[in-house]
């Protein structure tokens, strides 16, 4: 049930983005493109990336352009991939799925491993049809998080052939800032090798690495093995794949205009899961994201079929990871209301308090947080580097409301 929804879905989101791609990079000539490397299984590797310090002298007029160095190989041959010939095809855009070489995002990861990207644009709403029955969110302008260099507009120029099957791809200048260079960074990048049909060659690598020297931190709740497990592969906006490219974009500074709803990887994904048992689903405001060209993807129907948990079942994803434990060991407001999202934290709140002893399937009005309203600081502090209040008082392992006294693993 919930593979067959996810797919179609997948498939209409899928859809809209090579149609994207295909139009935003298609030639002017009517000349045949160019050919692409014989078909067969590919491999990318990241080796390293040069983070240029942008109070160094050594920037060019103060530009900040990443460098990252990799190579693609083709497995079935181990011969790696003559990148020129890939760049020159993906601009010529033949039909079906275009190929690409490596496009890649660029991100800090925080003290509350989230991520914010050093590439960003800010993206108006686009006029679309309410889905009927729901109530119309509001719309604004936000920040969406980008991959470099952008399609149809790869610099062959800034693409440079190291030996060894390497190449050097000097990125756009970055354009946010405010970034600590002693935090963990994360680089993610994929490619496409296509024979003009869907039965497309893709790759993705990722490499965590801190800017200023130092050993970088893991970060994994989730991994690609486990989404598999039910979705086959999880592939979105066309062939982009992998949980690490995911989340270097879905982060919290990313915003759909069209609802100003987050697409902040662990909001979003605990929502689409569970979809139709949503607070906000079952009070008729619909759990919905505005797509390319006003495409609605409406997840409000959504069921997870697994055992009588449904997703409460925690460990069905968050499992096989460094730190998949978290479920249960750090409770966040942001994660918790991603699926509880009639609880309110507001001080000055109106809302009657929860229900206490009242499953959460079985209360869907706005509430108050049984425990009071509290205020979520910005400011990692003592106890919960996430959360400076300290969640963990009422909600840590052993305590009178601990999370996994309500949700479950294995």
């Amino acid at each position: 049930m919930i593979a067959m929804r996810w797919w179609g879905l997948a498939g209409a989101l899928g859809a809209a983005a090579l149609t994207a791609a295909g139009c935003g990079s298609s030639s002017s000539g009517s000349a045949a493109p160019p050919p692409a490397t014989s078909q067969g299984a590919i491999s990318m590797e990241i080796q390293s990336v040069t983070l240029p310090d942008p109070a160094s002298a050594s920037t060019s007029g103060g530009q900040q352009r990443p460098v990252v160095r990799f190579r693609v190989i083709d497995t079935t041959t181990n011969q790696p991939l003559n990148l020129a010939n890939e760049a020159a095809a993906s601009i010529a855009s033949p039909p079906g799925i275009p190929n690409t070489i490596p496009r890649f995002t660029l991100a800090q990861r925080d003290d509350r491993n989230d991520y914010r990207s050093y590439y960003g644009t800010v993206a108006n709403p686009v006029p679309y049809t309410t889905p009927t029955g729901y109530t119309t969110p509001p719309a604004a302008p936000a920040l969406q998080a980008t991959y470099q260099p952008p399609s149809g507009k790869y610099p062959v120029a800034d693409l440079k052939d190291v030996g060894g099957g390497f190449y050097e791809l000097t990125l756009p200048p970055t354009n946010q800032t405010g970034f600590d260079r002693t935090k963990t960074h994360t680089i993610a990048g994929w490619t496409v090798r296509s024979n003009g049909t869907a039965d497309a060659d893709v790759s993705m690598a990722f490499m965590d690495f801190v800017p200023a020297g130092g050993t970088p931190t893991t970060f994994e709740t989730v991994t690609d093995d486990r989404c598999n497990q039910c979705h086959g592969f999880v592939q979105a906006h066309g062939t982009r794949r992998g949980v690490h490219l995911c989340i270097t974009c879905h982060n919290p500074f990313t915003t759909d205009p069209d609802t100003s709803r987050t697409v902040d990887f662990k909001v979003l994904i605990h929502k689409i899961h569970s979809g139709s048992t949503l607070p906000s689903v079952m009070q008729g405001k619909g759990y919905f994201i505005v797509g390319f060209k006003g495409a609605i993807a409406d997840f409000s129907d959504v069921v997870f079929p697994y055992h009588n948990h449904g997703v409460a079942h925690c460990t069905v994803c968050h499992s096989g990871g460094a730190q998949s434990g978290n479920w249960s060991q750090i409770p966040t407001a942001n994660v918790c209301t991603s699926c509880h999202d009639n609880v309110s934290f507001a001080l000055g709140s109106a809302l009657d308090p929860c229900p206490v002893g009242t499953a959460a399937s079985g209360s869907f009005n706005d509430c108050l947080h049984t425990g009071g309203p509290i205020t979520i600081s910005s400011t990692p502090g003592p106890g919960d580097a996430r959360d400076p209040n300290n969640c963990l008082g009422c909600h840590g392992p052993g305590t009178v409301a601990a999370i996994d006294k309500f949700h479950h693993g294995d």
